[in-house]
């Protein structure tokens, strides 16, 4: 009896359908853990909201276009914009198999587009390919959070003891309480997450992600400590200049001696990126770091200042327009999003 050589071809493909659909599940409940040294964004984009993020050849954003949902581009030059999920993001981190964000739905113009809008607010965990796989890793509002080897450190609210500083492991296991006070989670070196403190002083404090030891570095009042190369970058709370403090503590020195309400350093650590506040002559500016020059990008009040390796992002305060700096050329241009349909 001969067998039917199409019955043949069809159990082939059945049983490959069948691998395919065992496997796609698989991939996505297991989760992919990452080496210990892995940080999800920069300090400084953290600080000016987490709206861009930079990783590998891509920059996943916030599109303030549509709604602040989830989109990537190309990190070179800003094309081939995708969205990928329609919650309102921000505090974006990446690594090599998930994007990470805060969801800030109450802040969406029309929160109809998304099934989940219900909650309003938490921490999320999403794939990077396929289909999104939403997975829920904090499910009340918080502030800045980071992405830090296999742990999101972030600021932990409820109604009883408002703003606290917590983990929890990206498989939404291990949540735990850090510290009594709603520091910000921003900056990592080594093992050492450097901040401010908040809750009876702001003087500069490491905070040892292995042992949870706090030391303190300096007695100086501090806010927005970005450790960067071979110094601690700070807004000075006595002047709100912006000055860097070795990382013994025994040398300050002041880098931009006017007041300033954010700034941003680029990823090569070689330029800062600052807004200054001085009433009549406010602007956004970038210093040279390694010759100390400055030049004004352009007068008025901007803020969220985030970086790419070829960008400085930024928006005017009253959000009407945003601005894309190119590093390499000095080239000022609007920033126009295209928004793709449901």
């Amino acid at each position: 009896m001969k067998k039917n050589p199409s019955k043949i071809v069809l159990l082939i493909v059945g049983l490959v359908i069948l691998l395919a659909v065992i496997f796609y599940g698989y991939q996505n409940t297991v989760t992919h853990y990452n080496a210990d040294d892995v940080l999800g964004n920069t300090a400084g984009n953290l600080y000016n909201g987490g709206t861009y993020c930079e990783y590998g050849d891509l920059i996943y954003y916030h599109n303030f276009n549509d709604d602040g949902a989830l989109y990537q581009m190309n990190a070179a030059d800003c094309s081939n914009s995708k969205k990928l999920y329609d919650d309102y993001v921000c505090y974006i981190n990446a690594d090599s198999n998930y994007i990470y964000y805060s969801r800030y739905n109450n802040k969406r113009a029309d929160g109809s587009g998304s099934i989940f809008t219900f909650y309003n607010n938490g921490i999320f965990r999403i794939n990077k390919k396929g289909s999104p796989n939403i997975k829920l890793l904090y499910n009340d509002p918080s502030g800045i959070m980071l992405l830090f080897g296999n742990y999101v450190y972030y600021q932990h609210y409820n109604t009883t003891d408002g703003l606290k500083f917590y983990k929890v492991k990206i498989d939404a296991k291990e949540e735990a309480l850090l510290l009594d006070e709603a520091i910000l989670p921003a900056s990592v070196n080594g093992s050492l997450l450097y901040y401010s403190g908040v809750a009876s002083d702001h003087y500069l404090k490491t905070f040892n992600t292995q042992t949870n030891a706090v030391l303190t570095l300096s007695t100086e009042s501090t806010y927005l400590p970005i450790a960067e190369n071979d110094y601690i970058y700070y807004i000075s709370l006595s002047d709100y200049s912006i000055c860097r403090i070795t990382y013994d503590g025994n040398t300050v020195e002041t880098v931009v001696p006017d007041a300033c309400s954010t700034y941003n350093i680029t990823l090569d650590g070689t330029k800062l990126i600052y807004q200054v506040d001085r009433g009549n002559s406010n602007r956004i500016a970038i210093l040279d770091l390694s010759t100390m020059e400055s030049t004004t990008i352009l007068e008025g009040d901007y803020n969220e200042i985030n970086v790419t390796s070829n960008f400085v992002f930024f928006k005017s305060f009253d959000s009407l327009t945003h601005y894309a700096y190119t590093l390499s050329t000095g080239v000022l241009n609007t920033f126009h999003p295209t928004v793709e349909a449901d």
